[in-house]
């Protein structure tokens, strides 16, 4: 009876549903079997077919994969490399291969839909450009494997905004990819305040090496003064990533009701006392700007909006005079100053003697990976890093594209706003305080990865969306409805 329903479904199943479920049998059944003389390299290829068949099935499922799973990228292979002794090889690259899977899904999804035609909003055209024009500079730089890396770091916040934007995803994807990022700074707060404990014993319990007494770790040389930095391999980067979730999800508890908002809350209250603990001075600036903003744009009550806004000033002139008076050296870092304000004149001395730069991947954490010597301090300025990777070109490309997004979301902040569509106007202000926290932070360090870009340019995108589905559906509520009625002439 059960055999003869099997066969009967399988009969009436589309022929397309019929290849992929039988090649699907005969994938699973060579894994199994290549599973029990190379567990890596089937798990490799299990897991690579899951996500492939997600993206070209499901796209919006592999987008909470990125949200989620990204953050800990780093522990997940310092532990299969520092605890299993396993060699992973270019495996950690995974989310770049993900992240251009769901591209290529999407350019499909623009194609059926409108073509081979640009784009009609001139910011998705300029986004275009700035891609091109990265690929450009790349192919000119004179060190080809950084060049590949500088220009991910580059082009793949811009190219997930242009996916999500063409892909649509539906609003219960939307709001799960949010609190995906919520849920991942909720973590790594929490192990970051956990982390002040053992400290570096944690670092060594997943299987990251031992941080050394000059690195980023330490504001001293004599092992003092330790900065959480929770599943990532720096605290500079717990600090930027904080300064773009925290300011979102204060957004969200502001347009939540009760329960959810005092959740949210709790989050906010964990997320900031990690950010404390990384000791980042630059995170600290980034976060109580774009917090300062967030709250003016979603707090409708005066009194309580003013209220806040002075508490966060009132914190922030603390800090302020902490750092002035000495009162506190694990802030104070006087030795730290002098190379954080004389890096950006060194970086502009460089970039005025060499105005078309000295190449894509030639600074920071792509410098240090592949011991470039051509510049040989770090740039303390995302800007001026990519004026020195790209020349003026690079700057002033870079810079245009940070004022269009944060243009475009203020439009679409005040279309939302004005019609009343409280959700949208939240999502996008919070969008808005992740650019303004990240890039504000930017300022004062050079801190440029993908997980910080998938803040900016994820939160936006998704923000974006909400607002137009919301739209759709209000446009389509306030249509009068026809009556089915026949006309009777009088």
């Amino acid at each position: 009876m059960m055999t003869g329903r099997l066969r009967a479904s399988w009969t009436r199943a589309p022929r397309v549903a019929r290849n992929v479920a039988a090649s699907s049998l005969v994938a699973g059944v060579t894994l199994l079997v290549l599973a029990a003389f190379a567990p890596l390299p089937a798990f490799t290829a299990a897991t690579a077919i899951a996500l492939l068949l997600t993206v070209v099935w499901r796209p919006g499922w592999a987008l909470v994969v990125l949200f989620a799973v990204v953050p800990f990228n780093v522990a997940f292979f310092a532990f299969l490399g520092g605890r299993a002794g396993i060699s992973t090889g270019p495996l950690s690259n995974w989310k770049d291969a993900l992240l251009a899977a769901v591209v290529l899904r999407a350019l499909v999804e623009a194609i059926r839909q409108r073509g081979l035609g640009l784009p009609r909003p001139a910011m998705d055209r300029y986004l275009i450009g700035y891609v091109l024009a990265s690929c450009v500079l790349a192919s000119m730089s004179p060190n080809r494997v950084p060049a590949g890396y500088g220009l991910a770091r580059l082009v793949e916040g811009p190219l997930l905004f242009l996916a999500i934007v063409a892909l649509r995803p539906s609003r219960t994807t939307i709001m799960a990819c949010i609190y995906s990022m919520v849920a991942a700074a909720t973590i790594l707060s929490i192990t970051a305040i956990i982390e002040r404990g053992p400290r570096e014993r944690f670092l060594t319990w997943y299987g990251a090496p031992l941080p050394l007494f000059n690195s980023s770790f330490y504001t001293g040389d004599n092992g003092t003064g330790y900065r959480s930095g929770s599943f990532f391999d720096s605290p500079l980067l717990l600090a930027f990533y904080l300064a773009g979730v925290v300011p979102l999800t204060i957004a969200l508890a502001a347009a939540s009701r009760r329960w959810r908002r005092l959740a949210l809350v709790a989050v906010i209250a964990v997320s900031s006392a990690a950010m404390v603990v990384t000791f980042t001075r630059s995170g600290y600036i980034g976060l109580a700007v774009a917090t300062v903003a967030v709250v003016a744009m979603t707090i409708r009550h005066h009194l309580t909006r003013v209220v806040l806004i002075c508490m966060v000033l009132i914190v922030s002139m603390g800090v302020l005079l902490s750092v002035a008076t000495g009162a506190n050296s694990t802030l104070t870092r006087t030795g730290e100053n002098v190379g954080h304000i004389g890096s950006p004149l060194d970086d502009l001395s460089l970039i005025a003697q060499q105005p078309l730069g000295y190449g894509i991947g030639s600074s920071d954490a792509v410098r240090f990976r592949f011991n470039l010597t051509d510049i040989s301090h770090a740039s303390e300025n995302n800007y001026l890093a990519r004026g020195l990777e790209g020349g003026i070109a690079g700057l002033l490309l870079y810079m245009v594209l940070i004022f269009v997004l944060l243009m475009r979301l203020r439009s679409e902040w005040v279309v939302a706003h004005r019609r009343g569509d409280q959700q949208s106007a939240a999502v996008l202000a919070g969008a808005l305080g992740a650019l303004l926290g990240i890039a504000t932070a930017g300022l004062f360090l050079g801190t440029f990865e993908l997980v910080t870009e998938e803040v900016i340019w994820g939160s936006a995108a998704l923000a974006i969306v909400l607002s137009r589905r919301n739209l759709e559906e209000h446009d389509v509520a306030a249509t009068p409805r026809q009556s089915l009625r026949p006309m009777t002439s009088s």
